[in-house]
């Protein structure tokens, strides 16, 4: 997503793009919604809903904009501090802990993260150029 996010024309707004990914995650999410049993939820759980909504809307906006603007390596750990804080809130709120497979899942993700920043931050290999550089054949 974020490789996705750099390559839109700078002309296109961060704002755009954060309503666009709403409103495809609202329209994914109610075409999964259909599928259930509709209860309303009450009063109090629909203002819960909302703040998270708002909250959810300007960390997209956040993320998009700053993977426009700044190197994806600067970015990138704050990415996937978002791991800690589910596993951190999920055990504060419900005594939630992942099972050995999400466990993987968790490893699999940072590691595969991991080995992008190396990737990146590694400078591709440059011809030799001194007067010490092999002989070409």
């Amino acid at each position: 997503r974020e490789w996705v996010n750099r390559r839109v024309p700078a002309q296109v707004p961060s704002a755009l793009l954060a309503v666009l990914t709403t409103v495809a995650v609202t329209l994914v999410g109610a075409l999964l919604a259909a599928t259930q049993p509709w209860r309303t939820p009450p009063a109090d759980a629909l203002a819960w809903i909302a703040g998270a909504a708002a909250f959810t809307a300007l960390g997209n906006y956040a993320v998009i904009a700053a993977t426009r603007r700044a190197d994806l390596s600067a970015v990138a750990p704050f990415r996937y501090s978002a791991i800690v804080w589910a596993l951190l809130l999920g055990y504060l709120l419900w005594g939630d802990t992942p099972d050995r497979t999400g466990w993987f899942g968790i490893l699999l993700i940072a590691g595969s993260g991991a080995i992008m920043l190396r990737a990146l931050g590694t400078p591709p290999p440059q011809a030799p150029t001194s007067k010490h550089a092999p002989p070409r054949h």
